[in-house]
């Protein structure tokens, strides 16, 4: 039976029996399940043999008088463990049902012991597995290494960091002890062994670590550390960009800067263009992406700070960064004018541009806004250029029209013998009466374009 859901649970069991522990979130868990079909007809399959490990005790040997911690890994397939029994030499010496299967065995004497356990499932089928532990009548001292800083040399007052490898080649480790000279600075009983001394004042450091196995046996590692008095600066260089680079925009400039510090740790690494901060990076290579960089000439350096704030500068970098983008210019629609003179008409308009670095783009047009256009039809040419002498252009058409013609004084229709008066867009008609006309008429400026006559 297969099934994708994730879970974690402390133990895992198996028909009601603990068969495992689990830390981790298991994604998939496969259990095998023996089934009998009577309806189908299908025979039984045959039990399978379970299956053990024995994984402890993990050292290759131990010494006199030796706790001899068996642990045994046990499994079945198609049914589940009964028991775990444990033999040395043919004898049983113990047996456990539930796991994790283990059976502990203290003062146990020098000489070659050979253990096997015996793993029994739900159908009585057995499987067995041996080991040979050799226990030694002297015991072995522990072993141990120390180190510390990589620097040579520290800065007071100072951060040590210490941290010790122990293990016992025919026990276990009880206690790693930490030492400057002849004075405890600190112990651990548990691996990782590591400890971190704040404020170290200046002078010579003998730091050691003292490993403590379980029957008492020490081993002694040392480390020596020189603290200064005087903390030193730190040195940098800027890797990139390197000195007369070029970059078109948009440019996005990678930095990186190599340092380090003789008597400490680089904190932080900072990045200037001219006097202003661009970024920092607090890790090696000491990367960083300056975005959208400016168009101009410019000089640009790295600056360390060691741990204790004091700055170094890198050499200065000088570097281009080329603007190669045409400013955007707008021209109007097609403008139209009516003739004012007989030279034409003078007419103005607007032309706008913007640029991705200059705030303000200068802006040619010829013929210029303003300037006396004649009668027709004249093309307007602009162009928009910016300070790194990148040029756009457009144009359009400025129309000056004919004169409108105007009536300046009124037309008068005057008649006497009281006839109908009729109007019409055409001499040939139709004709509409005017209601309410009267001699003397006052033709409308709207109406002075239609015929007009009187009709009894």
């Amino acid at each position: 039976m297969a099934n994708d859901n994730d879970f974690k649970a402390p133990w895992v069991y198996h028909n009601g029996v603990v068969v495992g522990t689990n830390t981790e979130v298991v994604d998939n868990l496969f259990l095998a399940y023996r089934v009998t079909l009577p309806a189908v007809g299908a025979p039984t399959p045959p039990n399978q043999a379970p299956g053990v490990l024995i994984t402890g005790p993990t050292n290759a040997t131990l010494s006199a008088p030796a706790l001899v911690e068996l642990t045994a890994s046990a499994y079945d397939q198609d049914g589940k463990v009964m028991r775990v029994e444990f033999y040395e030499g043919g004898v049983k010496i113990g047996e456990d049902t539930t796991f994790p299967f283990s059976l502990s065995l203290p003062l146990v004497t020098a000489g070659a012991h050979d253990y096997s356990v015996t793993v029994t499932d739900n159908e009585g089928a057995t499987s067995t597995a041996a080991r040979t532990v050799i226990v030694t009548p002297d015991n072995l001292a522990p072993l141990i290494k120390l180190s510390g800083p990589t620097n040579s040399t520290l800065s007071g007052p100072a951060q040590v960091a210490l941290t010790a490898t122990a293990n016992d080649p025919d026990g276990f480790v009880k206690l790693v002890t930490f030492y400057d000279g002849d004075a405890k600075v600190g112990e651990k009983s548990s691996p990782p062994y590591a400890t971190t001394l704040s404020n170290v004042v200046a002078g010579l450091h003998a730091y050691s670590a003292v490993a403590t196995d379980n029957q008492g046996a020490t081993q002694r590692a040392t480390f020596s550390l020189m603290v200064t008095p005087d903390n030193q600066p730190p040195t940098t260089a800027l890797a990139t960009p390197t000195n007369n680079a070029v970059f078109i925009q948009p440019a996005n400039i990678a930095f990186t800067a190599t340092a380090s510090d003789s008597d400490g740790f680089v904190s932080r690494v900072e990045y200037y263009r001219g006097d202003t901060k661009l970024g920092q990076a607090l890790a090696p290579p000491y990367s960083f992406i300056a975005s959208n960089f400016p168009a101009g000439d410019f000089p640009v350096r790295a600056i360390a700070y060691d741990n204790q704030g004091t700055p170094t500068a890198s050499t200065d970098a000088l570097i281009s960064v080329r603007d190669k983008t045409a400013p955007i210019i707008r021209c109007p629609t097609n403008v139209f004018a009516e003739c004012a003179a007989s030279e034409g008409a003078p007419v103005t308009f607007t032309v706008t541009a913007t640029d991705n670095n200059d705030a303000g783009v200068e802006v040619v047009c010829v013929p210029p806004s303003g300037s006396l256009f004649p009668r027709g039809a004249t093309s307007v040419n602009c162009v928009a250029r910016d300070a790194a002498g990148n040029a756009a252009s457009c144009s359009f058409t400025v129309t000056v029209g004919p004169s409108l013609l105007t009536i300046e004084k009124a037309v008068i229709l005057r008649w006497k013998c009281g006839e109908k008066l009729q109007s019409a867009d055409k001499i040939a008609g139709p004709w509409q009466d005017l209601e309410g006309a009267a001699s003397p008429y006052i033709v409308p400026s709207a109406e002075a374009r239609r015929f007009y006559r009187v009709v009894n």
